[in-house]
């Protein structure tokens, strides 16, 4: 019965909020203040990093669209190779079109750059531990900058017998939850490292965390904790004053089920079901979020980047 009533609110919810017309209403603070220069859709992305897991196909390829579109750095992290520089090319087909009469897009560098834009192209699979650490490691030691993670890669399981993955662990956990774990406190020293060398002292020490809200941050007082500077002229992002955020693409499919945190690899139950894993795994995404981000405000996260930090890592490293 309980599960009938969440699968009765799942519904409801979806039609009331995820629609097109819904999410169109909701972008804009005020439609009788709508501004077209300032729509958060329409603003300039240049010197702005994302990084976006699965972005070779559905959510994660129109996002990565959307933002090339907007001259945005794009790293895409795909687990396969084939259907990554299928995806790039399809990417760049779609910024070619959009640009057509327009102005041109940027330039590439570093990584696997492209022309017309800048993106660059990474294999990883997100399920596996060995992978993840390794990619982490070469993206921290390549020097890119990354003001936005988005966790987007994800897996539903059609079986009906549990699937393992390649570390033995539960299929859909190993990617959705454990995967994006790893990932996200992996990159937390980027994120830093990002957010200290290009946020300027009027924002420095009132960062609202990189889990928080994004607003725009109009007057001349830098803003609200966390929020996104404009540039007053151009309307353009500020990269100087942006603080990095980490986004996690979860599903109201969660609310189709309860959070599960004692059995997170779906043991218990007599009968594997890929879609209530799915949804567990979808949950526990937004609780791990909303964790991080208490975490993060209360600065005790652990792994974050600091400058005294740096300056220690390379007196050691420079004495072996």
């Amino acid at each position: 019965m309980t599960s009938y009533f969440r699968s009765l609110a799942f519904g409801i919810h979806g039609y009331s909020q995820y629609t097109k017309d819904g999410f169109a209403k909701n972008i804009k603070e005020d439609d009788s203040d709508a501004d077209d220069e300032k729509d958060c859709l329409k603003i300039d992305l240049t010197n702005i990093s994302v990084l976006i897991t699965g972005a070779n196909g559905g959510i994660g390829f129109a996002t990565a669209v959307a933002l090339a579109q907007r001259n945005a750095t794009v790293h895409l992290l795909c687990r396969s190779m084939q259907r990554g520089e299928k995806a790039v090319k399809e990417i760049l087909d779609a910024v070619a079109s959009s640009r057509e009469g327009g102005g041109g897009g940027g330039g590439g560098g570093g990584g696997s750059p492209v022309p017309q834009c800048n993106l660059h192209l990474h294999v990883c699979d997100v399920g596996s531990n060995v992978e993840v650490r390794a990619f982490v490691e070469e993206f921290t030691r390549s020097g890119h900058r990354l003001h936005v993670l988005v966790n987007n890669a994800a897996t539903l399981s059609t079986s009906e017998a549990i699937e393992r993955s390649v570390d033995g662990y539960e299929t859909s956990f190993a990617v959705n939850t454990l995967g994006t774990h790893l990932l996200t406190s992996s990159l937390r020293p980027v994120l830093g490292r990002t957010s200290e060398s290009q946020r300027n002292s009027s924002v420095s020490g009132r960062n609202g965390g990189y889990f928080g809200s994004m607003s725009n941050g109009g007057g001349g007082d830098g803003g609200s904790p966390g929020s996104i500077l404009l540039d007053g002229e151009s309307g353009k992002l500020n990269a100087l004053t942006y603080v990095p955020r980490v986004i996690t693409v979860s599903s109201a499919g969660m609310l189709a089920d309860e959070l599960v945190i004692d059995d997170l690899e779906y043991t218990k139950p007599k009968k594997y079901s890929g879609v209530s894993q799915y949804a567990r795994d979808k949950r526990r995404q937004v609780a791990l979020t909303e964790r991080w981000a208490r975490l993060e405000a209360e600065k005790k996260l652990p792994g974050s980047w600091s400058p005294e930090k740096e300056v220690a890592k390379s007196k050691k490293d420079t004495r072996s």
